[in-house]
């Protein structure tokens, strides 16, 4: 799938000054002592330390209590309170955060985080390094809770608890992963949390696994060069290089302005033929479906097809989306099928709208005069898609959207638009992406609401809120078998 438009996911308005690197212990440690000489070794790199502070946060914490004797550790949530409680006062002046964690410190900041998206605030934390962390419980933090009375912080560790439950529906549901990038580091000596607990999910892309390391010295690095180190060094970096130059990139609000130019039209078949043909163009490699098949998609349900044209009647761009069955998600979403061989009997006809449930976003290209990604364009797109998903389906019985990023160059954008929705990957083997359709919407409403005709904003707003109170509730098709 072609996604480049132009559009980074990055604010446009805040200036980035250095980037703070917030340290976060895990249980029974202690805010510098855990992590050894690790801070040591990345002070020692001149050009990082140059565009990067390290602090630590410390809290209460204990392996094990003995009622009357010591008091009990404070929940996880009233941790995660006073984490932003420093993040909002101690280190306002950082624009850009990046939190590292060891063990019990990922649930902490990953609260956090939820906290802030739940409530529709803004966060500053921008990356997320996730060292050992029980993403889904230890069992054995299970037995030691049996002989520690009332210690809450080990009760919440434990496989299966409410906490971890609720906390890891309400983060994929709300496509968290998607706008903090997130680097998972597995110990392959760890006996403390499992491999499967510490990635997350199965098949996780963000996945870094150590050999030799266990639960503890994984943060604890021997030299510069220990692995532990250098990923974080690495994460870093990559992360400064993807920060947006604000200084070129254009103004939201201009954007906005010159969108109103632009059109996007369901295609003929003349149009079909011309967005087939600039794709021999745009296309190569893995990315290039053959014409024949694209116009076979066409003919077997044109509804999902729209051409962006410009005020003087120009085509600039397309947009294909392909109602697919279920058997069809199954294989694509297993890595079974790929892109060039869909074919048209994968796909819904126009007059079985009311069974469609899937949506893949095969191509979507705008371009200006030079053949350059065109963001005016894009955003009238954006800001039209729940009314071109209208023309394909029943937007309230819509319930996931799928797509692939152009490989190559353009790679790095693509991902951004995708990450910006709330598209988070499902499938190494085909590079496949997936989101929630309400998350989708949700995020085009942040920022394009006022552009939606009153009707399908309405229509939209009730979709997310059902979505957001749970009362949506998809069917996964077996996808959910990937988060196990």
């Amino acid at each position: 799938m072609e996604v480049d438009v132009g559009i980074q996911s990055d604010e446009r308005e805040t200036n980035y000054a250095k980037t703070l690197v917030l340290f976060i212990h895990g249980l029974g440690g202690k805010s510098e002592e855990t992590w050894g000489k690790f801070p040591e070794f990345l002070r020692q790199d001149n050009d990082l330390i140059q565009k990067h502070d390290i602090k630590f946060f410390s809290y209460p914490t204990m392996l094990w209590r003995i009622p009357l004797i010591r008091r009990g550790a404070s929940h996880i949530q009233e941790l995660a309170n006073g984490l932003k409680t420093q993040i909002d006062n101690k280190y306002s002046h950082f624009q850009s955060i990046v939190l590292v964690c060891h063990s019990m410190g990922g649930f902490i900041a990953r609260k956090y985080l939820l906290d802030e998206f739940k409530a529709n605030r803004k966060t500053r934390v921008k990356g997320l390094v996730l060292f050992a962390v029980p993403n889904n419980g230890s069992r054995i933090a299970s037995i030691a809770n049996i002989f520690s009375i009332q210690h809450y912080q080990l009760r919440q560790l434990c496989h299966g608890s409410d906490f971890i439950e609720l906390l890891n529906e309400d983060w994929f549901r709300l496509g968290i992963q998607n706008c903090v990038r997130t680097k998972f580091v597995v110990g392959e000596q760890d006996k403390i949390v499992n491999r499967l607990s510490a990635r997350a999910i199965w098949g996780n892309p963000d996945t870094e696994t150590i050999i030799g390391k266990n639960h503890r010295d994984i943060v604890k690095p021997q030299d510069a060069d220990d692995v532990s180190v250098l990923i974080l060094k690495n994460f870093l970096k990559d992360f400064e290089r993807e920060t947006p130059n604000l200084d070129v990139l254009p103004k939201l609000s201009k954007i906005k302005d010159r969108a109103r130019i632009y059109d996007v039209v369901p295609a003929d078949e003349t149009g079909r033929k011309w967005a087939a043909n600039k794709a021999q163009e745009v296309y190569t490699g893995v990315d290039l479906v053959p014409v024949d098949v694209m116009m076979d998609w066409y003919r077997k349900n044109p509804t999902g097809f729209f051409i962006i044209k410009s005020d003087a009647g120009y085509n600039v761009g397309n947009l294909d989306i392909l109602p697919l069955k279920p058997e069809a998600v199954k294989a694509l979403v297993s890595g079974e099928l790929i892109e060039q061989k869909i074919t048209a009997e994968c796909l819904f006809a126009p007059e079985e709208r009311s069974r469609i449930r899937d949506l893949h976003i095969e191509s979507f290209v705008t371009l200006n005069e030079r053949d350059e990604p065109n963001s005016e364009a894009a955003v009238k797109v954006l800001s039209s898609f729940f009314r071109l998903v209208s023309y394909i389906c029943f937007p309230e019985q819509l319930e996931r959207l799928y797509a692939i990023p152009i490989s190559g160059k353009r790679e790095s954008r693509s991902k951004n638009l995708l990450h910006s929705l709330g598209f988070s990957a499902i499938c190494s083997t085909n590079n496949l992406y997936y989101a929630d359709f309400p998350n989708v919407i949700r995020n085009i409403l942040k920022d394009y609401d006022k552009r939606i005709p009153e009707n399908d904003r309405k229509r939209a707003t009730e979709i997310v809120k059902k979505w957001e109170s749970r009362l949506y509730s998809p069917n996964m098709y077996d996808v959910g078998a990937t988060f196990s």
